[in-house]
């Protein structure tokens, strides 16, 4: 048996098809992993604005989560688009945003000049945990 290959389909677990786009996302439920992440958000606002000024915090995070994920329909790609020959495979974190099993969000203020006032930094650290382990998760989280 190959490691990481599907017995039936003799495919690799991490890709996902949608419409003419391949998708890899490292964090799926085949390969039994879930994602925790660390997030570091620096803006150019005053301390304590991140909910007055720029909107709430959790329509930012669902943003951020919806794009480290892969789309899961044809409705959420661009109409009319299709991925150029040396573009086969696209990596993504996610296959799902419930994936995420954990997250810490730390807000501080951006130092260096912007041009756009909705200009933000993040630092993400993503750390891999192994749901049940498999020969095919070995070394994949902890």
């Amino acid at each position: 048996m190959l490691v990481g290959v599907d017995d039936d389909v003799r495919r690799p677990r991490f890709l996902r098809t949608v419409g003419p786009f391949t998708f890899v996302p490292l964090v799926n439920p085949r390969v039994d992993l879930i994602a925790e992440l660390d997030i570091v958000l620096l803006r150019p606002e005053p301390p304590g604005s991140i909910i007055t000024q720029s909107g709430d915090i959790d329509n930012r995070l669902k943003t951020l989560f919806d794009a480290l994920r892969m789309p899961h329909n044809l409705a959420e790609l661009p109409q009319g688009e299709a991925p150029a020959p040396d573009e086969p495979r696209f990596y993504v974190l996610l296959e799902d945003d419930n994936l995420i099993q954990h997250v810490a969000v730390r807000t501080d203020r951006l130092l260096e000049p912007t041009v756009d006032p909705l200009e933000v930094v993040l630092m993400i650290r993503v750390a891999t945990k192994v749901t049940r382990a498999t020969m095919d998760n070995l070394g994949l989280g902890v």
